[in-house]
Order: structure tokens, then C-alpha cells, then sequence
């Protein structure tokens, strides 16, 4: 073969290589284009998963919030589902003994069964004229005002300051002695 004849396929082989090489630097930059695009794309995506996971844990606790609220959310009764409660409750059935089981655990349980079933009522304290007291509970009904309920009983008990709570704030008073005048009534809603 001749030098003119080698020269020339040297220069077409560099020309092949060197095209070759533009082809393979294009393809290589349109790959790492390709590559940066998805990584970017693989950046937003991981983004938005965090994005929607918090999303998600803010809504199951605004959920969760929701359902605690509609557990725990008390309203004022009407005089009826007052007495609807009270007539269905059993804490009247509890057996009373001096120094333990007393009229504020019946205030408080009939309270605390009022409240678990949406019920707002308020845990009165009675204080006499001598000094002692005694445990009620109310309900603010919408219809007919404050409402007292004897515990023990399930009676409805009208009281005031100045009246012998058991001789003369009972339909049918209970005599339990002299001087339980009512001297002040206290609320805890």
C-alpha cells in the first residue's frame, strides 16, 4: 500500500474516531442530562413523600383530636335528657358508709358518668351553718335553668341559702336533724 493510500485512511479513521468521540461526548452529555433531570426528579419525589407523610401524621392527629373532642365535648342538657340520665344511672345503687364511700364519691362518679356521656354538670358543694358540708351535682339545663339532684336519691332538690337541706329542699323532706341550714353553695363545673 502506498504512503498517499495510508495517509488517507489515517485521515479517514481520525475523521471516524473524532466523529465517533462527538457522538459519544453528545450521547454522554445527553445521558448525564438525563441522569441529573431524574436525580432531580428523584429529589422532588422524595420531597413530596415527606411532604405528604407529614400531611398524612398532621390529619390522623387532627383526626385523633377530633375524636377526643367529640368524646369529651360536654353540652347542657335539656331538663328531659337530664332526667333521662340520672333515671338510667346506677351510681344511687352504691351502698353509702361513713369515712369511705360518701356523698362526694356520689357527686363525683354521677359527675364523671354525666360528662362520659356528653353531659355538662357541675359538682356542688353544700355548706351548712355548723361548718359541715355535703356533695350534690347540677345540670344547667336550657329549658328550665339549674337543676339539683340528690346523689343518693336521684331526687330533685330545691335549694338556697337559708333552707335546712334535708328537712326542706326535698319534695318529701328527710328529717336528719336540726341545723343543716344552707349557708353557701359552691359550683364546679
Amino acid at each position: 500500500m502506498s504512503r498517499e493510500k495510508q495517509k488517507k485512511i489515517f485521515i479517514i479513521f481520525t475523521i471516524f474516531l473524532i466523529i465517533l468521540s462527538i457522538f459519544s461526548i453528545i450521547y454522554l452529555i445527553t445521558l448525564n442530562n438525563e441522569i441529573n433531570s431524574l436525580t432531580n426528579e428523584k429529589i422532588k419525589l422524595e420531597s413530596d413523600i415527606k411532604n405528604t407523610d407529614k400531611k398524612i401524621n398532621d390529619l390522623e392527629t387532627n383526626i385523633t383530636l377530633l375524636e377526643d373532642q367529640k368524646i369529651t365535648q360536654e353540652h347542657n342538657p335539656t331538663f328531659d335528657e337530664a332526667l333521662y340520665f340520672i333515671n338510667n344511672d346506677d351510681t344511687n345503687n352504691k351502698t353509702y358508709y361513713e369515712g369511705g364511700y360518701n356523698c362526694v364519691y356520689f357527686s363525683k362518679d354521677l359527675n364523671n358518668n354525666a360528662s362520659e356521656k356528653g353531659l355538662k354538670c357541675a359538682y356542688v358543694e353544700l355548706i351548712f351553718n355548723y361548718g359541715s358540708s355535703h356533695a350534690i351535682i347540677a345540670f344547667d339545663t336550657i329549658d328550665k335553668g339549674i337543676v339539683y339532684f340528690e346523689p343518693q336519691t336521684d331526687q330533685i332538690v330545691n335549694i338556697s341559702i337559708g333552707k335546712d337541706y334535708w328537712s326542706e329542699c326535698f319534695e318529701n323532706g328527710i328529717y336528719k336533724g336540726p341545723g343543716n341550714i344552707i349557708s353557701e353553695i359552691n359550683h364546679y363545673w
